[in-house]
């Protein structure tokens, strides 16, 4: 959103060439190119916390935590978390019903309502409803008298050679006048149930800090903080 500030995507140096100064090069000139634009700051993307190595990188190259009330945390279900959950819901004008197409703007709409994306039902088909592994059965949408008021979905993740490497609770998001009547446990407990069924395992999430009610309620469910997610900030004026 900031036209003077640029993002670092990727940065990494093959392990066979460690060692030989290509990483504080290849940051030079990324930096120099960011400043040829224009660019009065660089942010990177998320930098995860269990990389001290890279994360000390980053400090002595004057990078500093950008925003740090802000930072997400990585969290992973622990193994007395990992069981079958009743899904509750409070009356029967509820009902949680999985993925079908002609469902991708209620979807939307609510992930807006809640997390104010600026995302569009183009966007989401790119990043998840169009992959390989996308299963319409781990992805629900909560629904009071028809109308869409929660989202969720459990996404099954592989590396790039196929092979399993867990799952991820995604966007659990519930409208705000509908808080408080444990619709999250429910959007929370199908998707772990999801996991639970196929034996897929760990499972992960994503949040902030600051959301206590979300991060109180996972941790009810048997999550706990297994990283922080550091996104780092320069200033780039003056070279």
């Amino acid at each position: 959103g900031d036209e003077e500030t640029g993002t670092l995507h990727f940065w990494c140096v093959n392990a066979h060439y460690r060692g030989n100064r290509y990483a504080p090069r290849l940051m030079a000139a990324m930096e120099d190119y960011l400043r040829e634009c224009g660019m009065k700051a660089v942010v990177t993307e998320d930098m995860d916390s269990r990389c001290p190595a890279r994360n000390k990188f980053m400090q002595m190259k004057g990078y500093s935590v950008f925003e740090p009330e802000k930072e997400s945390v990585m969290m992973v279900l622990q193994p007395e978390g990992y069981v079958l959950r009743e899904v509750v819901l409070p009356d029967e004008s509820y009902e949680l019903v999985t993925w079908r197409d002609d469902l991708l703007g209620e979807w939307v709409r609510v992930g807006d309502s809640v997390f104010e994306w600026e995302v569009n039902e183009r966007s989401f088909v790119d990043a998840f409803g169009s992959r390989d592994d996308f299963d319409p059965e781990g992805w629900f949408v909560l629904q009071h008298e028809g109308e869409p008021v929660g989202i969720t979905g459990a996404m099954v993740c592989h590396e790039k050679d196929g092979t399993l490497r867990g799952g991820s609770i995604e966007w659990v998001a519930v409208l705000e006048e509908y808080r408080g009547k444990h619709l999250g446990e429910a959007l929370m407990s199908a998707g772990i149930n999801y996991f639970v069924d196929r034996d897929i395992e760990p499972v992960s999430l994503n949040t902030q800090l600051y959301r206590e009610a979300a991060v109180r309620l996972y941790e009810k469910l048997g999550f706990e903080v297994a990283a922080h997610l550091h996104k780092y900030r320069k200033d780039l004026g003056g070279g």
